[in-house]
């Protein structure tokens, strides 16, 4: 089937500079890891354009230099890359630990493939869970939770390492690290490399069914309820965290800034959600808390001073005085105004409509 979005080229965006720069410094060594780049991010690697724009033809075969002038969502965070033991297209996340201080944490306790990687004292709960609980955990057909394959660190990394120096998602804000906004991104002491599957957008393509959308939201409603389940709050659910393996549905592989287009510019075949239907993946755990962080015997409360994407949650909707004193409020304001706090697995209830809502629109 040739879906007909494909119609109109779908690039995800040009590059910048900045965000070229995050890998340039990392490509050899992530390769060196068993991790190849596109050649593009490589520190010699000069544009072989010259004009701004590149006019494309729907007909016509997307060459490597248009398609090399884009990167995936998120460039400065996420790359796409090939691991070079069996060539499997993966992407790479870039984590900055003091600020999303339980992603690595919460992704390797429900990653299908174990929880023995060395998190080198990076634990926000210690979690710990027995072998038995752990197989059942990962085997659960409910647990819609990204595979993680790796956890890279680099050199910096290796030598700045502090056991336990994360931050609490309910600490005080006087005692989390602030960033330098004049520091180096390529230089922060406490980042790391999290690798996972090249995942595919979950309306991409559009949704052909009802079927199919009954399918989609019955995956949703079991992701959710599996790590609310296990005492973990998402607060960050919307549609670009919904995404879905595409093998089933792409037996051919696609290219990961051209998802219409082989890995040689051609238009790509597949199949429809009916005939291949595909498992939908919940991603993104770094905003997420686990009901361990909450007093014995209380509710897990977190503070509003955390807006998720979706920023229509009516409990985290600022009033225009809590809009002025998160701009230009003193720090006593802002501590008082980070007390006030709510209860996210109610939130993560709330973001899951509005996602339902989102899909049913896409398709009326």
């Amino acid at each position: 089937m040739r879906d007909p979005e494909s119609t109109n080229i779908f690039f995800h965006r040009e590059l910048t500079y900045t965000e070229q720069s995050v890998w340039k410094a990392h490509y050899q060594w992530l390769r060196e890891q068993g991790y190849q780049l596109r050649e593009r991010y490589s520190p010699d690697w000069k544009p072989t354009w010259t004009e701004r724009h590149t006019e494309v033809k729907d007909d016509e075969p997307l060459s490597e230099e248009v398609m090399n002038r884009f990167g995936l969502p998120l460039l400065s965070q996420v790359v796409d890359a090939i691991r070079i033991s069996d060539g499997r297209q993966v992407v790479i996340k870039r984590v900055n630990t003091p600020s999303a201080p339980t992603e690595l944490e919460l992704t390797a306790y429900f990653s299908p493939y174990g929880y023995g990687y060395d998190l080198r004292g990076k634990r926000q709960y210690n979690l710990d869970p027995s072998d038995a609980d752990c197989a059942r955990i990962k085997s659960d057909p409910r647990n819609h939770c990204p595979e993680l394959l790796d956890v890279l660190y680099p050199p910096q990394e290796m030598s700045n390492d502090e056991p336990n120096g994360n931050v609490n998602a309910n600490a005080d804000p006087k005692a989390s690290p602030k960033a330098d906004p004049s520091a180096d991104p390529n230089d922060d002491p406490e980042l790391i490399f999290l690798v996972f599957p090249l995942y595919r957008k979950a309306l991409s393509p559009r949704f052909d069914t009802i079927g199919e959308i009954v399918d989609f939201c019955r995956q949703l409603f079991e992701a959710v309820e599996f790590l609310h389940e296990h005492g973990v709050a998402h607060r960050d659910i919307h549609i670009n965290n919904i995404m879905y393996d595409p093998s089933p549905m792409f037996p051919e592989p696609y290219h990961p800034v051209a998802p219409f287009r082989t890995l040689t510019g051609h238009h790509i075949k597949y199949h429809t959600r009916t005939v291949a239907p595909p498992t939908y993946i919940l991603i993104d755990l770094g905003h997420g808390v686990h009901r361990s962080g909450a007093a014995p015997g209380m509710p897990l409360l977190t503070p509003k001073f955390t807006r998720p994407a979706d920023k229509s949650v009516p409990e985290l909707v600022y009033s225009s005085e809590e809009e002025r004193v998160m701009e230009e409020g003193s720090e006593e304001e802002r501590l008082e105004l980070y007390k006030k706090v709510v209860d996210p697995f109610m939130t993560d209830v709330y973001c899951v409509g509005n996602v339902i809502r989102q899909v049913v629109d896409e398709v009326s």
